[in-house]
């Protein structure tokens, strides 16, 4: 049995009966389009529309979106202007180069068992380790892309935004990825273990001078709380005799109460560091 079809703009053919309004599908599109499930736009029309029916609703859109893309006349020639205007580079403080995290290991392997006859489990994961550095384009250097990563975050957090256009913390962000990189150099030659948090601080002072030393220095006191077992924020109740842990709610009295205080100061070894591996660089410069 055969039904009559209804064509709704930007949907396809549906069909016609009592229940399939214009406006219900329409409705039931922009829901679609809000990533709802069928179930909660079917209890939202009331069963005007069945689970079954917005299914159907919402594979029509995607073939439709899939016909526009594939229809789209497609421009082979190179134009220089776009993409110089278009081009983003990524600064020295960009994590991995700006090219994100590496390729899924599920993804390597997927390439090669589909792309390769082997006979052995060993066979395969030699040609997964000979295809990885092509297509992850993964830092070899773990440690280095850990110090970057914290200096994304902590600039993020002072208000610096990796992925703005503007020149001036393009250059900020540059230099300071810059600095890092060359003191992660020298400390690898000399083997010290160097922690990320005190290096992206320390390079911080040291680049943009002392006026974010205030920001980066803090003094954090939390409440041990007998419930929990840990240090937690707290908050002072109105009656003044009790501090309450934020986390399970617990009543300590101030008599009682035990604090645990971390002080977080920029580190002066640190700063020795960076001034005698920047040292080291103009040297060279110099000589050359």
């Amino acid at each position: 049995m055969s039904f009559p079809m209804l064509q709704v703009e930007g949907v396809g053919l549906m069909p016609v009966g009592d229940r399939h309004d214009p406006k219900d599908v329409q409705t039931a599109k922009w829901f679609l389009g809000l990533r709802l499930s069928s179930r909660t736009i079917e209890a939202h029309l009331n069963g005007r529309m069945d689970h079954a029916t917005i299914c159907r609703l919402r594979k029509s859109m995607r073939q439709n979106v899939a016909q526009q893309i594939v229809a789209q006349p497609q421009d082979l020639q190179r134009n220089v202007e776009n993409e110089l205007a278009s081009y983003s580079p990524a600064p020295l403080s960009s994590f991995n180069h700006g090219l994100g995290s590496k390729t899924p290991e599920s993804v390597i392997k997927r390439i090669v068992r589909e792309n390769c006859s082997l006979r052995s489990p060993f066979e395969s994961k030699v040609k997964e380790w000979e295809l990885s550095p092509w297509i992850s384009g993964k830092d070899q250097d773990p440690e280095l892309g850990k110090h970057l990563q914290t200096l994304k975050d902590i600039l993020m957090r002072l208000g610096f935004s990796p992925e703005s256009d503007n020149d001036s913390q393009f250059k900020v962000l540059n230099e300071l990825g810059w600095i890092v990189r060359k003191v992660h150099k020298k400390a690898k030659e000399q083997e010290l273990k160097l922690d990320s948090r005190k290096l992206v601080e320390a390079t911080i002072i040291y680049h943009l001078g002392e006026v974010y030393r205030q920001r980066l220095e803090t003094i954090e006191k939390k409440l041990v709380c007998s419930r929990c077992r840990k240090p937690r924020s707290y908050v002072l109740e109105k009656d003044g005799m009790n501090y309450l842990c934020v986390r399970c709610g617990k009543q300590i009295p101030i008599g009682k109460a035990r604090f645990k205080v971390r002080v977080r100061l920029i580190d002066e070894r640190y700063l020795s560091l960076i001034h005698e591996a920047l040292r080291e660089v103009s040297n060279k410069v110099a000589v050359q």
